[in-house]
């Protein structure tokens, strides 16, 4: 695909600059290297030298309140492991997880 685009603009340069029968000839040369019609090889060497506005999408909405989030900081820092996106259900709901909070005085 990259192959495509770097020959795709290279002949687009000539294609800019050539008369009507050089153009018939890059449009020829297209359509054997890449099977396309003439219209569509003559829209994609039109288009080749244009360049595209690439607007920044906006950050998503966070899921959580920081309410929620707040507590799961404690919760990590609490419990001395990484707060990941999934986490283990038996480690909190279990026993070692309880002494160990009463142990660090948490709860």
């Amino acid at each position: 695909m990259t192959e495509r685009k770097a020959v795709t603009k290279k002949l687009a340069l000539e294609y800019r600059r050539g008369d009507k029968a050089r153009k018939g000839q890059i449009l020829d040369q297209i359509y054997e290297l890449n099977s396309w019609h003439r219209s569509y090889a003559r829209k994609k060497l039109t288009q080749a030298l244009v360049l595209k506005d690439v607007k920044p999408r906006p950050p998503r909405p966070p899921i959580y309140g920081e309410s929620v989030i707040a507590a799961l900081r404690f919760l990590r820092a609490a419990q001395g492991t990484p707060c990941g996106r999934i986490w283990c259900p038996g480690c909190v709901g279990s026993a070692s997880w309880m002494s160990m909070m009463r142990r660090r005085r948490c709860c």
